[in-house]
């Protein structure tokens, strides 16, 4: 408790509890445990912005049965 009586930055705090909790996950109910990522952190900020340019670049022509789980997977997900 400590560290939230310290810090008045809401950015700070929501990293600790990241660090503290563990993220959960990403897009479902559990808000603490270990994370279903494998090969990097939600710290790694550079490769998150990386990522999410990429898929919002992709070419869904070149792959449907890509596009088809896409979709599915966007219908199925529900983004606050």
């Amino acid at each position: 408790l400590s560290f939230f009586e310290s810090e008045n930055s809401g950015f700070k705090v929501a990293e600790y509890d990241l660090e503290q909790r563990g993220p959960g996950e990403v897009y479902g109910f559990a808000q603490s445990g270990m994370k279903n990522l494998k090969l990097s952190t939600l710290q790694d900020h550079e490769l998150i912005k990386l990522a999410r340019d990429m898929a919002r670049d992709m070419d869904f022509g070149k792959h449907p049965s890509l596009k088809d789980r896409v979709e599915e997977w966007e219908s199925s997900v529900h983004l606050e």
